[in-house]
């Protein structure tokens, strides 16, 4: 934070808090390593899914 901000805004523990999440939250944003893993994680489920309705639909 900047010099001339009140010091009971530097004290406050949820300003401190929120500074952290938001410091991780930009970090995370910015880190491209296992970026593969969380996409394969997210479309495992969707993929499932259509795969048993093309089977069901060929048992038809």
């Amino acid at each position: 934070m900047n010099n001339d901000t009140p010091s009971l805004l530097r004290s406050n523990p949820l300003t401190r808090a929120l500074n952290r999440v938001a410091t991780t939250a930009r970090a995370l944003i910015r880190d491209r390593n296992g970026a593969i893993a969380v996409t394969m994680s997210l479309l495992f489920v969707p993929t499932v899914m259509v795969v048993g309705a093309a089977v069901d639909y060929a048992r038809l």
